[in-house]
């Protein structure tokens, strides 16, 4: 599998503190990877370099072999999904998807129109796409913001954080649908995430960072039965048996 993206010792602090220390990293073509770890480890301030938000200190990042470490966030061919998900609240959900559509590529608006609905059917959003941002649910703002996204066709689509503020229930369909949505169109993922149930359930890799350095970047089942250090045995697994126990504790409460 080819690599789409390279971050090559990369730098960056704060307040005289390494936030990221010197890293070095690549993501294949086509695959979703999942960024986790404890609070305060650097995966946000990755992603705001990764997409041109932050500038690092040091180090460059290569997009399907060209430089674009200075490269504005507009030309970068990325797009970002907030946890917020900074939808137009004046704009119904049609509007939402197609007005980025027809102000970045300058199609007519019934080009970008037909383009935002087959996008919001492909989500099963198309009966909602007269509703505005209020009139929806957590999990519908969610997937208007991903088709949004999709819309201006970017090489790689990063998600910060995007299911924190949503139920147990709606997450785990939301995930399920992230996952199939991403195998159908085959695009490059970049996933943020402190769940690591999630970044386990969604990832074909997933970046393990620790005080700004990555401990591990493998498969889920590789990082499960071969941890490369102590911090990431002991990090994965004790996020797996907190939920075996709040398992048990719902199911003996019930």
């Amino acid at each position: 599998m080819s690599i789409i993206l390279e971050g090559k010792n990369i730098k960056k602090n704060f307040n005289n503190k390494n936030v990221l220390n010197n890293i070095s990293f690549s993501i294949n073509k086509g695959e979703l990877t999942s960024i986790i770890g404890p609070s305060g480890c650097g995966k946000t301030t990755l992603l705001r370099i990764l997409i041109g938000l932050e500038k690092a200190d040091e180090g460059s990042i290569i997009l399907e072999g060209n430089d674009i470490t200075n490269t504005h966030p507009s030309k970068r061919k990325m797009g970002i999904v907030f946890q917020n998900y900074s939808l137009f609240e004046n704009m119904n959900v049609l509007e939402n998807v197609s007005y980025p559509l027809r102000n970045a590529t300058k199609i007519t608006k019934e080009e970008s129109n037909a383009k935002a609905l087959d996008l919001l059917k492909m989500v099963g959003l198309e009966d909602s796409k007269t509703k505005y941002p209020a009139e929806l649910s957590g999990g519908q703002r969610q997937r208007v913001a991903i088709v949004r996204t999709l819309a201006l066709n970017p090489e790689i689509i990063l998600f910060d954080e995007p299911m924190s503020a949503l139920d147990a229930n709606i997450r785990l369909s939301l995930q399920k649908e992230i996952k199939d949505l991403q195998k159908r169109i085959k695009t490059t993922m970049i996933y943020i995430t402190h769940d690591v149930e999630e970044a386990f359930l969604l990832s074909d890799k997933i970046m393990i960072l620790n005080e700004g350095v990555i401990q591990q970047l493998d498969s889920p089942v590789n990082i499960y039965n071969n941890p490369a250090n102590e911090f990431v045995k002991n990090f994965v697994n004790g996020h797996i048996n907190n939920k075996i126990q709040s398992l048990k504790e719902s199911v003996l409460n019930v």
